[in-house]
C-alpha cells in the first residue's frame, strides 16, 4: 500500500513545480506544446496499432 500513499505527494509537488512553470509564461507554452505533440505522437501511434 506504501507504493500507492507516495505518489499522491510527489503529484503534489509536481502539480506546485508546473504551475511556478506556468507563470513563466514562455517556458509553460513550450511544455504545454511539447506535451501536446507527444499526445498526437501517441495517439497516431495507438490509432496505428488498432488498424493493424
Amino acid at each position: 500500500m506504501c507504493s500507492y500513499i507516495e505518489p499522491n505527494s510527489k503529484t503534489k509537488e509536481y502539480a506546485i513545480l508546473f504551475k511556478t512553470l506556468l507563470k513563466n509564461r514562455d517556458f509553460g507554452k513550450s511544455i504545454l506544446i511539447f506535451s501536446a505533440s507527444i499526445d498526437f505522437r501517441l495517439e497516431k501511434y495507438y490509432n496505428r496499432k488498432i488498424q493493424n
